[in-house]
């Protein structure tokens, strides 16, 4: 038997009129070179003679090896399918753990909404109470003035009834020197 070419999609023989074909549909070339698609083809040794007898393919055996192939690249289009499914598979859980920090950054957002509203409730509560306070003080100051008012009407009119006092002591010593004076000048008379 002849060895087969394999992997042989299309045969061109040099010499066409010598191409022969038997009953199993096996293409024999007559021809010194044979070529698939510009690639030389093994040639089958013969007995001796140089008569370049090629057994190129059968159509099924070539359809078979297509199919072959076919299927070895569907294996590989398989493979590549999975992988992008991994891949695909990889990018929705980053995708998952985005939406999952999206949503810490909701919570947060939410949370800062209410501090701020709080610390705004505060500002409130602070202003009114310094307002209240300074009212407040208004009033204890108002109160202030008038009893220092008061006070330093009663100082001067303490001031003025000292000053009335001391003036009363001064005639009141003044009598008392006098009567004292008089008593002495009585008594020295008295002896004498």
């Amino acid at each position: 038997m002849l060895p087969r070419a394999t992997h042989v999609h299309r045969v061109e023989c040099s010499k066409s009129s010598n191409d022969l074909q038997d009953d199993d549909g096996i293409v024999f070339c007559r021809s010194s070179i044979v070529r698939s698609h510009g690639f030389p083809v093994q040639r089958a040794a013969s007995n001796g003679t140089d008569d370049g007898i090629v057994v190129v393919v059968k159509v099924s055996e070539l359809k078979t090896e297509m199919d072959a192939a076919f299927k070895q690249v569907g294996e590989q289009f398989a493979h590549v399918t999975e992988r992008f499914q991994q891949v695909d598979q990889r990018f929705q859980q980053v995708d998952d753990r985005f939406d999952r920090v999206d949503a810490r950054f909701e919570q947060v957002d939410r949370r800062l909404e209410r501090i701020e509203t709080r610390l705004d409730g505060i500002d409130r509560r602070i202003t009114d109470e310094a307002i209240e306070t300074g009212r407040h003080f208004d009033v204890i100051a108002e109160d202030l003035k008038s009893q220092m008012k008061s006070m330093a009407q009663a100082s001067a009119e303490s001031e003025r009834h000292l000053a009335a006092l001391s003036r009363e002591h001064v005639t009141v010593i003044a009598a008392l020197d006098d009567h004292e004076l008089r008593l002495r000048v009585l008594e020295a008379k008295k002896r004498r």
